[in-house]
């Protein structure tokens, strides 16, 4: 017994002990003994690896495979680096492309909004940036309109100035290299979407995923996503932004992202 407790009652020092020695029991933790080691090794299921643990990325890459298998279309973005700060001006721009394939069979509404967003000229994708970096999950784009998500004026609701029905159902699975449009409020999408650089199950069933990066193209996110210095989520150094895109006419034999 330590000197502290002998003079404190029953009750009393059981509440010292348990600050001492932890919830879990001495040195084993509430996680038990030798926990680093089984979650190292990948096992403990849910209570040492996570909410998501049961998912298996294969089984999910082949059901968004299936979804796609049923009717694509492929679509381009144009990114290119631009320098915040004038010292870093002068250089020649630095231009990578994303091939990104979208579902169209399967949402025909949600996959309608964001290629009219990339065809027209104004309060569209073109000249937008991807401004915002969520670490180990992607990057962000799609405020077209006053810094703002807005879809495209024809597929919009009465009753918004900024939003588009979305009642098809989500289906795809949020897999690195998956494109997803955010919603903020339910059965609701505008123009901001996600770009997905890592396995990111949380957004399942809440936002709706509607097409997917090639190779490349997820291999150049990426590395956006692990190497731009950022402050509050925002670039700080360079500005990624959309000086192209469109639709492509065939399926691209490889993507020039690399």
């Amino acid at each position: 017994m330590l000197p502290s407790q002998r003079v404190l009652s029953t009750s009393s020092t059981k509440v010292l002990g348990a600050r001492y020695f932890g919830s879990g029991g001495g040195s084993r933790g509430a996680r038990g003994h030798g926990w680093w080691v089984n979650y190292r090794a990948g096992k403990g299921g849910r209570h040492l690896q996570g909410e998501y643990s049961h998912l298996n990325i294969d089984e999910l890459r082949a059901w968004n495979d299936a979804v796609f298998s049923l009717g694509s279309q492929f679509v381009y973005m144009d990114i290119v680096t631009e320098p915040l700060h004038q010292e870093e001006g002068g250089k020649d721009l630095d231009q990578k492309r994303l091939v990104i394939e979208l579902a169209s069979e399967v949402f025909p509404r949600a996959t309608a909004n964001f290629i009219k967003l990339l065809e027209i000229e104004s309060d569209g994708y073109q000249s937008s940036t991807l401004h915002r970096v969520e670490k180990k999950v992607g990057l962000m784009g799609g405020n077209v309109w006053n810094n703002k998500g807005r879809c495209h004026e024809s597929l919009r609701t009465p009753t918004s100035l900024t939003s588009m029905l979305q009642d098809e159902k989500m289906v795809l699975s949020h897999i690195p290299g998956t494109v997803t449009m955010l919603s903020q409020r339910v059965q609701e999408i505008d123009s901001r979407f996600l770009l997905c650089s890592e396995h990111a199950p949380h957004l399942d069933g809440k936002a709706v995923a509607i097409g997917r990066l090639d190779e490349a193209s997820l291999k150049q996110v990426q590395t956006w996503e692990s190497t731009l210095i950022t402050h509050n989520g925002h670039p700080s150094t360079v500005q990624l932004r959309i000086s192209n895109c469109g639709v492509l006419d065939h399926e691209p034999q490889e993507s020039s992202a690399a």
